[in-house]
């Protein structure tokens, strides 16, 4: 039973979902602080800025001498990763609750709008959230990217609550929302769902957690007819199912155009992040195949005569090998083409495919591409360029984004 004012301790606190749901805790009467690594996000600056505690490391010392309950990152409670904080919590025999399952715990008592699919469901969720915040709704909102409008991922109020419900390790499975938005179906995450198959049943499971009464939509209906400053047909299709959303709850047309209008965007998903000798710096979150292939003809659409330049840093062994063929083949749609060594995670350091493989998978394709490995010797690389009027994207769900920040300094 969650109790008001009682202090929560949150380990991995700097992931895009922790962050959002600790300043949703801070808002809700809750004494929120918590852990992570050095390493450097986005959300180091959403934590100062909403005045959370948090230490750079993980040591049992860190911990509060009292703790209502504990919230951790997925990525710390595998079987294979010692914490010594989660030891310490689980010692003092403190209640720790999995990042979906905390979220659970409010969303359920809410009217719940989880936005979920292998692809959109970022983009759609915020620009639903948005509208409805335009719209005078008071939405409560946990979206995994920040929304540049708000500069922060989250926003806390007493109407609708608009939650990004993330598939990975079936988490979505802990919300019974009112309403499901589905963006669509691809294969994804092989490491947990072994076949195609088995990712689709997640999803149907999913439907069946729909409250009484609700409604479910998808995007297989009429094209969008707003005005935005997104571009590309993958956001067309994101910004028209959070538009039917919105006018479904009642909000009229000119309020939700006039929205549209007004929102900015997202960090890391088609982002311009300024120039460098004559290169458009755009980063994108792109990270599996049709991901990467939408961004790019996304850019070819909006840059129709420039060259496009891509830097993409694979995203977790298991999915470059899985996909491996499929990312080579979304990749052609670059006119040149720049890896980095694949991004591991805490649950998978190693793997026996990589970059090498998928350089040699796009030679046997008539591509070129060159390994440049590490996000220092690629900003060395480009910055001794130059070139014409092209455009150089970053693409992954990595730190791959720091090449187009310090390219841009």
């Amino acid at each position: 039973m969650i109790k008001l004012k009682e202090t929560v301790y949150m380990v991995g606190i700097k992931g895009a979902g922790m962050t959002g749901l600790a300043q949703i805790l801070k808002a809700r009467g809750f004494l929120v602080s918590g852990s992570d690594t050095r390493e450097k996000f986005f959300t180091d600056a959403i934590l100062k800025k909403a005045g959370i505690k948090y230490f750079e490391n993980f040591s049992a010392k860190n911990l509060p001498k009292k703790i209502g309950w504990a919230v951790v990152s997925n990525a710390y409670l595998g079987r294979t990763i010692n914490n010594p904080e989660i030891a310490e919590l689980r010692k003092r025999k403190i209640t720790i609750l999995p990042y979906a399952r905390a979220v659970g715990k409010i969303f359920n008592q809410s009217f719940g709008i989880a936005v979920a699919g292998t692809h959109g469901k970022t983009t759609t969720s915020a620009i639903l959230a948005f509208i409805l915040k335009q719209a005078g709704m008071n939405p409560t909102a946990l979206i995994g990217g920040e929304l540049l409008n708000w500069k922060s991922n989250s926003c806390v109020g007493k109407g609708p609550f608009v939650l990004e419900a993330d598939e990975y390790r079936e988490q979505f499975l802990n919300y019974r929302p009112f309403i499901i938005v589905l963006t669509g179906i691809d294969y994804d995450h092989p490491d947990y769902f072994p076949t195609p198959t088995s990712y689709k049943k997640a999803f149907a499971k999913f439907k069946k957690q729909l409250k009484r009464g609700g409604k479910i939509f998808t995007n297989r209906s009429r094209p969008a007819h707003y005005e935005s400053k997104l571009f590309g047909k993958h956001n067309r299709q994101n910004l028209d199912l959070a538009a039917q959303v919105a006018e479904y709850l009642g909000i009229k047309r000119p309020a939700v155009g006039g929205a549209l209008k007004k929102f900015a965007g997202i960090r890391r998903r088609m982002e311009k992040m300024g120039h460098c000798h004559g290169y458009t710096l755009i980063d994108d979150y792109a990270h599996n195949p049709p991901k990467v292939a939408c961004a790019l003809q996304a850019l070819r659409e909006a840059y129709p005569n420039r060259k496009i330049t891509a830097i993409f840093q694979p995203h977790t062994f298991s999915r470059t090998a899985k996909f491996l063929k499929d990312f080579a083949k979304a990749l052609t749609g670059a006119d040149q083409i720049y890896l980095l060594d694949v991004y591991g995670s805490a649950r998978e350091k190693i793997g026996k495919i990589g970059t090498d493989e998928l350089v040699k998978t796009l030679a046997k394709l008539g591509c070129h591409a060159t390994n440049l490995k590490t996000i220092n010797l690629a900003v060395k690389f480009f910055s001794k360029q130059k070139t014409g009027k092209g455009i150089l994207v970053t693409m992954g769900a990595g730190d791959v984004y720091k090449i187009a920040e310090q390219l841009a300094a």
